[in-house]
């Protein structure tokens, strides 16, 4: 499968618009890059400028990486190339309703920002085999033997372990039925192309 991914919206996704430093940005293709090889993926990153008037390609690490140019954004970028795959072989990531839309009109299924970026995140952490398997009930927050703390700190904490979030594995199986029946046609496409990542 091949992922079409729109950089700079899933680095920025959920913060107030900023810069993102080298250092974010190679971060964010070495987990894409990660990703992508564990996974078989062919995966195309798009960002917006680059020092070139035109689209620029570059090969890293598995991962073809396009700059627009200075004349288009990377969205009108996305969208041309959406056009050159075939629907059932290729995933488009873009919170842009435009790209979404776009996609969509081609038949090409597509997936929200942040959803790629906790995907990818999560993944990233997990292919690299330091995830963690530790879990506790929400109010039973362990403490480590002869370690010393105010009791204001631990109240803080008993407090937010009540708060985790639970992994959909963990759910109750009733819960999970639940959840389940209520998808839409569109959740339940993009769960099946989610399960092939």
């Amino acid at each position: 499968m091949v992922l079409l991914i729109d950089g700079y919206n899933v680095l920025r996704v959920g913060e107030v618009s900023r810069e993102q430093s080298d250092r974010e940005i190679r971060c964010f293709l070495r987990r894409v890059a990660t990703y992508a090889s564990a996974k078989k993926h062919e995966a195309i990153v798009v960002f917006d400028g680059g020092l070139s008037p035109h689209p620029k390609r570059c090969f890293e690490d598995g991962v073809t990486i396009i700059y627009a140019g200075h004349y288009q954004r990377a969205d009108d970028e996305i969208m041309r190339l959406l056009h050159t795959y075939q629907p059932g072989s290729l995933l488009v990531i873009s919170s842009d309703h435009e790209i979404e839309n776009c996609a969509h009109g081609a038949g090409v299924v597509t997936m929200d920002a942040l959803a790629f970026r906790q995907l990818l995140w999560d993944k990233g952490t997990l292919l690299k085999g330091k995830a963690s398997g530790l879990k506790a009930a929400p109010g039973q927050a362990q403490k480590r033997t002869g370690h010393k703390s105010s009791p204001e700190i631990d109240a803080l904490m008993e407090q937010a372990s009540s708060k985790m979030m639970v992994k959909w594995d963990d759910m109750e199986p009733a819960l999970k039925e639940k959840h389940e029946n209520k998808k839409s046609k569109r959740e339940r496409e993009l769960e099946r192309v989610i399960k092939k990542l």
